[in-house]
């Protein structure tokens, strides 16, 4: 990989399943091991990646005193979110800053998927979207992927019963997208990437993959 690349990142939740926690401070500089959990996604970011984006809205002043006192050699930029828009409005309401291929992290998503072999696996397959995959036993309780070998996806399916579900492979947070899947967002709106918009591209498209990681 040589390109440089962008990274969304979404820390606007309020953090509603970690209070009290959660009441004096933002979710995403909640401390893992003494050290805010936002800070081990952006250091598993991959080198092309130059410049970040937060999408904020809950004490976003607390996540712009953090970044002006802690460098991570890239960009950063605090994106903040006049009202909640869900996945896809943030992602949206952060086009500005977007000129390549980006990732979308989820902040509170920590895990031990290698980005950069997603996005090696997501230009080998000249997709329009990647997601990552984690598998899954109780599967009635989640949205599954219907998925090819080769990993294209060509449907979701919520909550099925266990005889019934393509695959046992769900959603894990982490996106690589083209730049034109901006175009598929309605500015200033409540949108769901995962309801929404990734139906959209698997139907026009075809080339909506998913990428399954273990460990």
């Amino acid at each position: 990989m040589s390109e440089n690349m962008e990274a969304i990142i979404l820390a606007g939740g309020f953090g509603t399943r970690l209070r009290p926690l959660t009441y004096t401070r933002a979710k995403a500089l909640l401390p893992i091991l003494n050290k805010p959990m936002i800070t081990y996604l952006i250091e598993s970011l991959p080198n092309e990646v130059d410049k970040v984006i937060l999408a904020v809205n809950y004490r976003k002043d607390q996540i712009e005193n953090y970044f002006k006192k802690n460098s991570f050699g890239k960009e950063i930029i605090v994106n903040d979110e006049p009202k909640p828009l869900g996945t896809g409005g943030a992602v949206k309401f952060a086009e500005k800053h977007i000129t390549a291929p980006f990732l979308v992290l989820n902040a509170d998503v920590i895990c031990s998927l290698s980005l950069d072999e997603m996005i090696r696996f997501h230009k080998k397959n000249n997709a329009v979207s990647t997601i990552s995959l984690w598998p899954i036993k109780n599967v009635s309780e989640f949205g599954v992927v219907d998925i090819q070998k080769d990993g294209n996806v060509v449907d979701f399916v919520e909550k099925p019963k266990p005889e019934d579900a393509p695959s046992d492979l769900i959603n894990a947070g982490a996106y690589f997208l083209e730049y034109d899947v901006l175009d598929y967002i309605e500015k200033g709106c409540l949108v769901s990437m995962e309801k929404e918009i990734f139906p959209q591209i698997i139907n026009d498209t075809g080339k909506f993959f998913g990428f399954e990681f273990k460990g």
